[in-house]
């Protein structure tokens, strides 16, 4: 089942004739984002779990990470509906839990909220701060080979106005590895180039094979 079709079979889509408000509380539409949720973390978010085979399970090396993984896992986290104005959601970080909006919201506010997640789950180890580093170089290093002067856009990113930007509106923890990790699920879905980053954040080029 397609996250459209999920969104759709439980009266969440919205009409584009009408501004209707979605249903609010379904305890079926949650149940199932949450099931995609843990669908697409499997797919696309085993290295913010560390999970065996990840492009980041090496720092643990000789280290059973099992519970780690599970703890850091997507299942954990909350799902729920509120009306949030233009925001289309938000990660709560005292609650644990993805708010989506129920006036508007798609897959890519869902996955964009997902790193959220998984990158502020991260903060709450006393070693929080090098998994994080370590899932930034990692992402690094898997992308520049596939995306054009990435240190260039990176260097954009980061620019105070940008930023600055960003926190002024409350929009917080957007940072390189929020950035990189965009970037590689947009390649992995072959997304238009920072359609989960969102912000108009800076356009990357696809290095393309010869």
């Amino acid at each position: 089942m397609t996250f459209e079709q999920i969104l759709k079979n439980n009266g969440l889509m919205l009409d584009g004739s009408t501004t209707a408000p979605r249903k609010i509380g379904n305890t079926a539409a949650k149940r199932q984002i949450k099931e995609a949720m843990i669908k697409y973390e499997r797919l696309y978010f085993q290295d913010l779990i560390y999970a065996h085979g990840s492009i980041t399970s090496d720092i643990f090396s000789g280290i059973d990470t099992r519970d780690i993984t599970a703890d850091l896992s997507i299942a954990n986290v909350n799902i729920d509906f509120k009306d949030m104005g233009k925001c289309p959601g938000s990660y709560e970080r005292d609650t644990n839990t993805i708010f989506l909006n129920y006036f508007y919201f798609d897959y890519f506010t869902l996955l964009h909220e997902m790193i959220h997640a998984y990158s502020d789950t991260l903060r709450k180890y006393d070693y929080g701060y090098s998994l994080r580093n370590y899932a930034t170089f990692k992402l690094y290093e898997h992308l520049r080979g596939k995306i054009k002067d990435i240190e260039g856009m990176i260097t954009k990113w980061l620019r105070f106005d940008i930023q600055n930007g960003l926190i002024d509106q409350g929009r917080i923890g957007h940072d390189v590895l929020f950035y990189l990790k965009s970037i590689d699920i947009e390649l992995q879905l072959n997304f238009t180039p920072c359609e989960v980053i969102g912000y108009e954040a800076p356009k990357y080029e696809v290095i393309r094979a010869a």
